[in-house]
């Protein structure tokens, strides 16, 4: 497997770009980091994706300090090579940076005293592979069993046993009967926006029949839970075709099959993920995954505002802004 290398030109003309271009090189780096020759017109050579994902929390009355917990930075690997990435932050000191026992980059932020705006700001470049393999790579070291137990957001309940009711679930045991699986989720939870939030349990949306990628990718893993099945949470970003701006990230779910090992599915798009796919985190649920977490510190109202900008730029052509 191998990641082309694109450079970014800063200066178009002798005037900086505010789209910059990129330049393919000949030669790419494989999964361990290591030079080889690359054929430009290669059909593995994937995506060059471009991602800017900006977090503002804005208070009524100043923050008396507080922290948080940044897990949105994506990590190399078979399937995705960082090109460029860079977190900035306003209204807040990075105090260190380390992976987790999930094997996630975490950044630890201190929220400074009488701030009333916090801004994160993460942005880069990732290039991903179109032949993108079955199976992932693993990621951290924690035995499987910590994926078959359930946790208070995966907690399987009357609602979510009566999705599977009827349901053959020896068919769990392969990759075509877990994508049944997806396809019932998904045809008894309708994509729905503004009816459920981060704190959503798969049981509250299998009762509600609502919600979104995050709900689906909860009741599919209590699920396979129910049935002792090692299931992750995915988080990350996803391009589409219809638009560049998304009100949030993206959330799909890892099965660990006997002989395979993790296997992708997207639920709410019914799709194996591939190479327009950005993996920033893993866990046993959101919470375990979530782009931000944190507690502050005073009084006041808290208001929240996303705005996440996915696309793909081209080698040697400037993106359209």
């Amino acid at each position: 497997m191998c990641f082309p290398i694109y450079t970014k030109l800063a200066k178009c003309g002798g005037v900086s770009c505010r789209y910059p271009v990129y330049s393919a090189s000949k030669y790419c780096k494989d999964s361990e980091g290591r030079l080889v020759q690359f054929a430009i017109d290669s059909p593995d050579m994937g995506r060059l994706i471009e991602i800017h994902h900006r977090t503002e929390f804005t208070y009524s009355r100043p923050a008396g300090g507080g922290v948080m917990i940044l897990r949105q930075t994506p990590l190399s690997g078979p399937q995705q090579q960082v090109q460029s990435w860079d977190t900035q932050i306003v209204g807040g000191v990075r105090q260190l940076e380390q992976k987790d026992q999930f094997g996630n980059h975490v950044q630890l932020v201190a929220i400074s005293p009488g701030s009333h705006e916090i801004r994160v700001e993460s942005f880069g470049t990732v290039g991903t592979l179109s032949a993108t393999p079955d199976k992932v790579a693993d990621q951290g070291s924690l035995p499987l069993w910590i994926y078959c137990r359930p946790t208070r957001q995966t907690e399987a309940g009357r609602a979510v046993k009566s999705i599977v009711a009827g349901f053959d679930l020896e068919q769990l045991n392969c990759r075509q009967g877990l994508q049944r699986l997806s396809q019932q989720v998904l045809q008894r939870i309708p994509y729905t926006h503004n009816l459920t939030h981060a704190g959503t349990t798969a049981e509250d949306a299998a009762r509600t029949k609502a919600g979104v990628c995050q709900d689906h990718a909860h009741v599919f893993i209590a699920i396979c839970r129910m049935h002792k099945l090692p299931v992750r949470y995915v988080g990350g970003y996803l391009l589409t075709t219809d638009r560049t701006q998304h009100e949030a990230g993206h959330a799909w779910v890892e099965v660990h099959l006997k002989g395979a090992g993790w296997v992708g599915f997207d639920i709410s798009n019914g799709v194996k993920p591939d190479d327009r796919y950005v993996r920033t985190a893993v866990g046993r649920d959101y919470a375990d995954a979530a782009p931000i977490t944190g507690v502050r510190r005073g009084p006041g109202i808290e208001q929240l505002e996303v705005d996440v900008r996915i696309r793909q730029v081209f080698a040697g052509t400037e993106p359209a802004g």
